[in-house]
């Protein structure tokens, strides 16, 4: 089953919120339109990748941005996609992962930006 992975990044906190995506669908965003399984669960990136990450948004300069992220079965990462405007709350509903939260404590001016764990 392909491996996706969905890093939500506010580069302000210098951290991501991963999410692994696993479905046979193309487009996993449609895979309940053609009854294909789709599992998306919170999880962390291997460091150097989301370390990667981190860097791909700054050196684009996006304070927020969803990297869309595709594991091949030999463990080898490639980008597909960085966007400036992700839909978070999509999967902030599948993960529970509190991304909301922590946008708006950016935007409030907290620099407090340690995910609680």
């Amino acid at each position: 089953m392909p491996r996706l992975a969905k890093c939500l990044l506010p580069r302000f906190a210098k951290m991501g919120f991963a999410s692994r995506i696993e479905t046979e669908s193309v487009d996993y965003r449609y895979s309940n339109q053609s009854n294909d399984r789709r599992e998306i669960v919170a999880t962390d990136l291997p460091p150097e990748i989301e370390k990667a990450t981190i860097l791909l948004a700054e050196r684009l300069d996006l304070s927020l941005a969803g990297i869309d992220l595709r594991q091949t079965p030999d463990n080898r990462w490639y980008c597909f996609e960085v966007n400036p405007s992700p839909a978070y709350s999509f999967y902030e509903s599948h993960t529970g992962q509190p991304i909301a939260f922590e946008i708006a404590r950016f935007l409030l001016g907290n620099d407090s930006y340690i995910k609680d764990s």
